[in-house]
């Protein structure tokens, strides 16, 4: 995976917890708002962005108009808001794939055989501690 998908896979945990449920379309929306991307993924980039990360997950659809005025149900996406209870779980809850280094130094392996960071004081992640 390139340097930039991964650093935008983590803008868009950041939007979407900031956001509420959005569209792939409010995603590139937001995404073009933001001075450091230097290019906004196609929308079919951006879907695949949006599925495969793990904090993001789909709550429902959105009925959506084009400029022909055709109309077409799109995916709400918005963050595991039942895992995610504020900003700081953002990190807690991120798989290696897109950690910065740092964070990749600091991670160890959970119980269940995630690598993650673990939570201050605590031997299992916040996945685990959630779920009991």
């Amino acid at each position: 995976m390139s340097a930039n998908n991964t650093r935008i896979r983590r803008i868009i945990a950041d939007i979407l917890y900031d956001s509420g449920p959005l569209t792939k379309e409010g995603v590139a929306k937001q995404l073009g708002s933001i001075k450091t991307i230097r290019a906004i993924p196609s929308p079919h980039s951006l879907a695949s962005l949006l599925c495969k990360n793990i904090q993001i997950v789909s709550v429902g659809s959105a009925i959506v108009e084009s400029a022909v005025g055709t109309k077409s149900k799109h995916l709400l996406y918005d963050i595991n808001r039942k895992l995610i209870k504020s900003k700081d779980d953002l990190i807690l809850t991120r798989s290696p794939t897109i950690m910065t280094p740092a964070e990749k130094r600091k991670s160890e392996k959970c119980k269940c055989g995630k690598i993650r960071v673990l939570p201050p004081k605590e031997e299992i992640c916040l996945h685990c501690i959630r779920k009991e």
